[in-house]
């Protein structure tokens, strides 16, 4: 089972508190965690804005937010 986070600029309000911030994943396959804090919104692997991870059991990704409560996301 795979989970798939967009991002996407339709709906976003306020201020990215994760953006350029620390992240982190449970495994690395051709797509970096930093990829989903890096500003751009296209969501399109071919622009090279996306993260993934291996097909694992429980992949999790994660960021440190800056009021000290990391964020994370796992598999449902």
């Amino acid at each position: 089972m795979s989970v798939v986070i967009t991002k996407s600029e339709e709906g976003v309000v306020g201020r990215n508190l994760a953006l350029r911030k620390p992240t982190y994943q449970s495994a690395l396959t051709g797509g970096p965690p930093d990829k989903a804090v890096d500003g751009k919104c296209s969501g399109a692997w071919t622009k090279g804005s996306c993260t993934h991870t291996n097909c694992e059991r429980n992949p999790w990704w994660k960021d440190n937010q800056p009021f000290g409560h990391p964020q994370e996301i796992e598999e449902g």
